[in-house]
């Protein structure tokens, strides 16, 4: 209830002519501070395909890139992996299937990482949530490994 309390209160916040004059001052100096490094990140990833920041948090990079690469494989493929003699069109579906398990991997893999989970619930179904989610992950990451070598277009 505490908590319920002061988010409201936040939300009723409404900054001073002060504030609406010194914040942007604040980020547009915070952004030309930050301007030399956020190049050499840009000429980082340009080099070596990732940037010194990308692996402060690595299986969050991981997962924020997978879940578009996956996204577009799936809604723009040209052909499926290895039919083993059925039509083409059941093997693209069976292929739509295992990259929705995939997906669903890793958008888990993001609630969890983001702690994405709704704040009135209980510690219990916390925990409930979080292990489902686990599932959702190790499923979608064996399926993962299984057809590595077939996520190509």
């Amino acid at each position: 209830m505490e908590i319920e309390k002061i988010k409201g209160e936040l939300f009723k916040f409404k900054p001073n002519l002060f504030q609406k004059i010194w914040w942007p001052i604040v980020r547009f100096f915070k952004r030309i501070h930050y301007f030399p490094r956020n190049i050499k990140f840009f000429f980082q990833r340009g080099r070596r395909g990732y940037a010194d920041c990308d692996t402060w948090s690595l299986d969050s990079h991981i997962t924020d890139i997978m879940i578009p690469m996956l996204t577009r494989l799936r809604d723009h493929h040209c052909g499926v992996p290895c039919s083993r003699g059925e039509s083409y069109e059941v093997a693209e579906k069976k292929w739509i299937e295992i990259l929705n398990i995939i997906i669903a991997g890793f958008e888990s893999s993001k609630r969890i990482i983001e702690l994405d989970y709704p704040d009135n619930l209980t510690a219990a179904e916390l925990n409930v949530l979080y292990e489902a989610d686990m599932i959702i992950f190790k499923k979608g990451m064996e399926v993962l490994t299984e057809n590595f070598f077939g996520l190509w277009d």
